[in-house]
């Protein structure tokens, strides 16, 4: 079986818009690169542009579509090859999401069925960024999320409060492989789990309890998670402890696309399928097949001149019926490409 991983950055999707006449263009390469993949190098000379597409078959059988965690600031060739295993060939990848200066991503990551990490907000009101999220039948969806998460124990309910999160008092954490130090995970009430099954966000996990997590390994084993809680939750977890018993866990993201008004809108909160891979970027570039890169930008909570200046670009869309992805590199800051402007970007997507 032939896999395809990659990682993505700026978005598809949302509305209105200025027209923006693209240069003269030319493809200059084009090439399969491996089943259901093509890639093409297409220049502007004029610009100049040099812009590379790889167009994917989404229903081509032999392929798969995932996301991978940076694990901080690795390079995607990195990645690439630690990636590749035997009856595997990895075909493609791209840089996704924005990051800090420690390779902290901003938006919600998901990888194989784990959350990596919730969305990081930097405004009030908060400002939700879109992701591309991919279901367990490998098709796309594009948007912004919110997150919503519960834990049942015998049957009693209690609010998820988040994953591979900072603890705080009275809250209830979910950690698993992607948390960097498991030795971190200190105090309160720490029960470790085994899921039957594979993790999904949007469905009911269900899991056993395999015994109190003491923390002194490094990391959690991969596949399995951790439940953390201190104060409420703690006593919580503590009451309703019992060796080799299930715990339902539902983790949500529940999407919505509005962009009628700066900042968050529910108007179209709804819960997408079962979620494998997500990552994020900024800013929705094209809704409904038009130009929406300044308004997104502005509603997203862009400011300053990142949506007007030159850079090199990467995007990621889909045609109408989800059966093709397109992935975009634009070079920049070189003699032979100078970059591109969101609005042009969000053209040439188109």
């Amino acid at each position: 079986m032939v896999r395809y991983n990659k990682l993505i950055i700026m978005l598809l999707c949302f509305i209105t818009a200025a027209a923006y006449a693209l240069p003269p263009m030319e493809t200059v390469r084009v090439r399969q690169v491996g089943p259901g993949v093509v890639e093409r190098t297409i220049e502007a000379p004029s610009e100049p542009w040099v812009i590379h597409v790889l167009e994917v078959d989404l229903d081509d059988p032999h392929l798969r579509v995932e996301a991978v965690d940076g694990g901080g600031l690795r390079g995607p060739s990195v990645m690439a090859r630690e990636e590749e295993t035997p009856g595997t060939r990895l075909v493609g990848t791209v840089n996704g999401d924005f990051f800090s200066a420690s390779g902290q991503t901003t938006n919600h990551g998901v990888v194989d069925g784990e959350i990596v990490k919730l969305e990081t907000y930097s405004s009030d009101p908060k400002v939700y960024w879109p992701a591309l999220g991919i279901d367990a039948q490998q098709k796309l969806h594009i948007g912004c999320h919110r997150y919503e998460g519960e834990v049942r124990i015998a049957g009693d309910p209690h609010r998820l409060d988040g994953i591979n999160a900072d603890p705080g008092e009275d809250a209830l954490i979910l950690y698993n492989r992607f948390y960097a130090d498991s030795a971190d995970i200190s105090g309160g009430t720490r029960i470790l789990l085994q899921p039957v099954g594979e993790w999904y966000v949007n469905d009911t996990v269900y899991a056993l309890m395999e015994g109190w997590f003491e923390g002194e390994e490094r990391q959690i084993p991969a596949g399995k998670a951790v439940l953390s809680g201190k104060g409420a939750a703690g006593e919580y977890l503590e009451a309703r402890y019992a060796r080799g018993d299930t715990v339902k866990l539902l983790q949500a993201l529940l999407a919505f696309e509005d962009l009628s008004i700066r900042g968050v809108s529910y108007d179209y909160l709804s819960s997408n399928p079962r979620i494998k891979h997500l990552i994020g970027g900024y800013p929705t570039l094209v809704r409904e097949g038009k130009n929406v890169a300044l308004r997104a930008y502005a509603c997203e909570g862009g400011v300053g001149s990142f949506a007007a200046d030159l850079h090199p670009r990467t995007a990621v869309g889909f045609n109408r019926d989800t059966s093709t992805m397109y992935l975009t590199v634009v070079d920049g800051r070189q003699p032979h490409s100078r970059g591109i402007h969101l609005p042009d970007l969000a053209d040439v997507m188109i």
